[in-house]
């Protein structure tokens, strides 16, 4: 943003207010853009004191000050964005959720649907511990992310205190959440040393493998005791060894506490703290310009493709909060549509509508010209259907065979394969997919590109024979457009030593890599050799930033007499090459005398 001048509105005292004071934010210079912050203590004294503010603001001015307002309450930031859209406000204030925001750029950094496609889960299997305000913020992420090519309806338990006007809130908001994702909620004590959330640890992994756990209690004591009781269960059972995610007060106290002390044992679990929302960077950017990036994108497409058609193709200034809402969900699942052909998005791409040149023009627009449908541009309509259909669910939305925006309801509410979806609907989507694609992407020198995928494993009989290190690195260099995957359960030294060079070769070539270490569970530490554990080299490779230990199998439980039983890894071991040799675009199968 240009200079900004930050003008808190009565003093705001807020989270969003202290956490703008805390950066620093504001100018002196009377020609600066002005920001007018309402962040009360409560939402009826911030929806009070934005009345007086609007009143008071000169409608007539050239510039008229920008007015960023937080509400926690999702019913009423829907009802004040509606009442603002009804009075024909303008400039519209900016209404926006702490939580939220932390929400949207956690999960965004975070993305769930990949470690579940990578672990090779059936589905995005969370468990919330918590539901407040910040609880049901994560809720809505985690739906929406989950929405992948290859992965079925997610899965999401909610462990609370207050299990019955929880469920009875939730499904009030969201009727026919059920018909997109499976939501169960249940009720959680921490008074009995863990007993009831161990417990319900078991009974979800029974279920399905667990992709994250998140905490995120309001309480700081109960955000420990809950923590700790995981962090126990995970460390003894060796199940549920799913990413813990621990957010709200005494957050990062709570990763510090469980964090395990034996790493090598503990290789796939990621423990991490939810960041406080001050630690944002810079804020006013990412709330006026970069958590819109895509969404403004993907709108100004729509409004040069439609004109004036339709009531939604208008300037984004003064769109209504609900088509901008879905314009950044949207913009959000776009990530997940160019995994599905082979584009990858990195985590921290504050841009993911830019795609290589390359990729642009070998995979992008070879699927907005193709004539007809085909089975990648049906199984795309698909994704595109069922985020639409989670879109509208998590908004309250129900079916209907009469379209009825007041009491939201939809004829289109339905699955893609339903016989109840006319052909002209599925056009509809396929149409909406070609026109992201077409209108939305776009070229970009640093964009995102083709995965080549590199698999390197042991030379046995199962082993396919691959090819040698020297003729894989000149396959790298035909590849130079490509985002390289390297894919290895680094099990010996030869594994090892073809990894690091190979990791060598390419960070010497300023190539962007990803290292995958799939393992057989976590206990399991026979399958890799001692000397590989305690080796420098493994070490390094496993704290690069671009490095992800997935288990492949559920959680398998075991004692230390097995812990030592090297008799017992073959079919694992075999069920690690699979994993590499399915995954692989190029394979180099080692022995000793390979390296």
């Amino acid at each position: 943003m240009p200079k900004t001048q930050i003008l808190f509105v009565n003093e705001a005292c807020g989270p969003l207010a202290s956490a703008l004071r805390l950066q620093g934010l504001g100018s002196e210079n009377e020609a600066a853009q002005r920001v007018h912050v309402v962040d009360e203590e409560s939402d009826a004294g911030t929806i009070s004191q934005l009345a007086g503010l609007l009143k008071g603001i000169d409608k007539n001015t050239q510039n008229p000050p920008s007015v960023l307002v937080h509400i926690r309450n999702t019913l009423l930031q829907n009802a004040l964005e509606t009442r603002l859209e009804m009075d024909n406000i303008h400039p519209r204030p900016c209404i926006v959720s702490v939580d939220d925001l932390i929400a949207s750029n956690f999960i965004a950094a975070n993305p769930l649907f990949k470690v579940a496609l990578w672990r090779d889960q059936p589905q995005v299997h969370v468990i919330i511990v918590g539901f407040g305000s910040l609880g049901k913020a994560f809720l809505d992420e985690i739906l929406l992310d989950s929405i992948a090519a290859g992965l079925g309806k997610p899965m999401i338990d909610i462990l609370t205190t207050d299990a019955q006007n929880t469920q009875e809130a939730l499904f009030y908001q969201m009727p026919e959440i059920g018909a997109s994702a499976t939501v169960k909620v249940s009720a959680l004590t921490l008074n009995d040393a863990g007993h009831s959330l161990t417990a319900m640890l078991a009974q979800a992994e029974t279920i399905a493998p667990l992709t994250a756990i998140f905490v995120l209690l309001e309480d700081p004591s109960q955000t420990l005791i809950a923590s700790a009781t995981i962090g126990e269960y995970q460390d003894r059972s060796g199940l549920a060894l799913a990413n813990l995610f621990i957010g709200g007060p005494d957050a990062f106290e709570a990763v510090a506490l469980v964090t395990p002390g034996r790493p090598a044992r503990n290789m796939a679990r990621q423990i991490k703290a939810i960041c406080e929302f001050y630690t944002i960077p810079d804020l006013l950017t990412q709330i006026f310009i970069d958590r819109d990036i895509v969404a403004r994108r993907m709108h100004s497409a729509y409004q040069a493709a439609y004109g004036q058609q339709n009531m939604s193709a208008v300037p984004w200034d003064i769109l209504g909060e609900t088509f901008r809402r879905a314009n950044r969900r949207a913009a959000r699942n776009l990530a997940q549509k160019l995994w599905a052909v082979g584009v990858f998005v990195s985590d921290d791409a504050s841009d993911v509508h830019a795609v290589s040149q390359l990729t642009f023009e070998n995979v992008i627009t070879p699927l907005v010209q193709s004539p007809g449908e085909n089975s990648v541009i049906r199984s795309l309509a698909r994704l595109e259907h069922d985020r639409w259909c989670m879109d509208r669910r998590l908004d309250g939305w129900k079916y209907g065979e009469t379209r009825d925006d007041l009491r939201r309801l939809h004829p289109s509410l339905i699955p893609f394969d339903d016989p109840r979806l006319s052909a002209g609907e599925i056009e509809k989507d396929i149409a909406q997919l070609r026109f992201i694609l077409g209108s939305v992407v776009a070229p970009r020198m640093d964009g995102a590109a083709i995965r080549f995928t590199i698999g390197v494993i042991e030379n046995t009989a199962l082993a396919q024979p691959g090819i040698d290190m020297t003729t894989l690195v000149d396959r790298v260099e035909t590849e130079a457009d490509r985002e390289i995957i390297v894919i290895s359960p680094i099990l010996n030294l030869p594994e090892l030593a073809a990894v690091k060079t190979l990791t060598t070769i390419l960070t010497a070539k300023n190539r962007d890599f990803h290292l995958i270490v799939p393992e057989w569970g976590t206990r399991d530490q026979t399958l890799r050799h001692a000397d590989v554990i305690a080796h420098p080299d493994f070490c390094e490779l496993l704290a690069l930033k671009q490095t992800f230990v997935v288990p492949i199998s559920s959680a398998i439980s075991s004692t230390d007499d097995e812990w030592e039983d090297l008799s017992a890894g073959h079919e694992k071991r075999e069920a690690l090459q699979t994993y590499v040799m399915h995954r692989a675009d190029a394979l180099t199968s080692l022995g000793p005398d390979r390296i």
